[in-house]
């Protein structure tokens, strides 16, 4: 990916060439990380790092076995934090000489994933580490601008289904793939993703209003008065569909609806309810990974 949505001190030239170059090395790092996470998925002998990784060697384990498994995006994104910022991962970023550099450093509400600062302790630059599907988000945060002038975000791509479907084909790698041979895998699991959307379409064909309408038993003018009869409705479907304890989120479900190629509009999902293709296929991910494995 990238370094996004870098800000600049102008009157501090010498800082901003220091922390520019220092973002670039960062990027460097997150992209390598990136690309040992996704050829080594088990992770290797780094799955021992800290919590996170060991974690993590815990989900890829249970997801391999189709087990549904809850939050692995998020995880994935504390294992490439952890690489790129221990230095005992062999992955992560140069430190600048003369200068220090802190991870996971706590400012009031906020907690940058690397701090850049001068020997004195002095900070001279922020950086966030972010999944490409999130870039934007430190305009969310607790004031980074009101706190330092020089930041940034570096982004790697969101896990989704397409690189699951690459990291299960690299399940027995022990070692990092080639930029060619991860080219070559990339494209696999393309054509494996567009095979699993065609059976998440397919479940999407028996949750449509049209597929279900007749099993709402009340009538169109009860439903049209209260959305939440339909909404209530499906939300069961999907829970009895996908063998839930209960139902999801109604906020997500027009997400999951929309990742199944149904119009959350037709369930009453309207004003107040956004949806998300990604956000759904993420919830897809945690709870049918076995429409993966079978991809």
């Amino acid at each position: 990916m990238a370094v996004e949505n870098a800000q600049y001190d102008r009157n501090n030239p010498d800082n901003s060439e220091l922390a520019k170059a220092f973002f670039q090395e960062v990027d460097r790092a997150t992209q390598q990380a990136y690309l040992h996470a996704v050829s080594v998925p088990s992770l290797g002998p780094l799955t021992g790092l800290n919590g996170y990784t060991r974690r993590w060697g815990e989900m890829w384990a249970d997801f391999l076995q189709g087990k549904a498994v809850m939050c692995m995006a998020a995880c994935f994104g504390y294992v490439i934090e952890t690489f790129v910022s221990d230095q005992r991962s062999g992955l992560a970023h140069r430190i600048p000489d003369g200068y220090t550099v802190t991870p996971q450093m706590t400012h009031g509400g906020t907690r940058p994933d690397l701090v850049l600062a001068e020997k004195s302790g002095r900070e001279i630059a922020w950086v966030d580490l972010t999944a490409s599907q999130s870039v934007d988000h430190i305009f969310d945060k607790a004031g980074w601008s009101k706190q330092i002038s020089i930041f940034a975000e570096v982004t790697y791509p969101s896990l989704d289904p397409q690189s699951l479907t690459l990291m299960r084909q690299n399940k027995d790698n022990t070692g990092t793939l080639s930029q060619q041979e991860f080219d070559q895998r990339i494209k696999q699991a393309a054509e494996t993703y567009a095979q699993v959307r065609k059976e998440w379409l397919s479940i999407g064909e028996i949750m449509s209003l049209k597929f279900l309408g007749d099993e709402i038993g009340r009538s169109a003018e009860e439903q049209r008065l209260n959305p939440e009869i339909r909404q209530d409705h499906i939300s069961e479907e999907i829970r009895w569909y996908f063998n839930l304890p209960v139902p999801p989120d109604k906020k997500l479900v027009p997400s999951i609806l929309t990742a199944l190629g149904v119009r959350p509009a037709s369930w009453g999902f309207t004003t107040g309810y956004p949806a998300s293709q990604r956000a759904g296929e993420t919830w897809l991910i945690d709870n049918a990974p076995q429409l993966l494995k079978q991809g």
